[in-house]
């Protein structure tokens, strides 16, 4: 869990090989565009790309900036 002083989170951050992997968690069977809001501000402030959105559905889709979204079934393979 990070958070810094304006209120900007993100749920679990991974460290694989000195690269950052922020991660978001989601209840909601659907993304929407909320619910990236936080993974690309990571982005932004520590300049890479890359991040991974859990939620409740089945879906599997990546998205711009190495951003996937991936349902909670598929925790397992991370």
């Amino acid at each position: 869990f990070f958070r810094d002083s304006t209120g900007n989170e993100i749920d679990v951050i991974l460290e694989n090989d000195g690269v950052l992997i922020p991660i978001e968690i989601k209840s909601s069977v659907k993304a929407d565009n909320s619910h990236f809001k936080n993974l690309k501000w990571f982005q932004k402030v520590f300049r890479q790309s890359g991040g991974i959105l859990i939620n409740g559905g089945q879906i599997e889709k990546n998205y711009g900036n190495e951003i996937e979204l991936i349902g909670w079934k598929k925790v397992m393979d991370l």
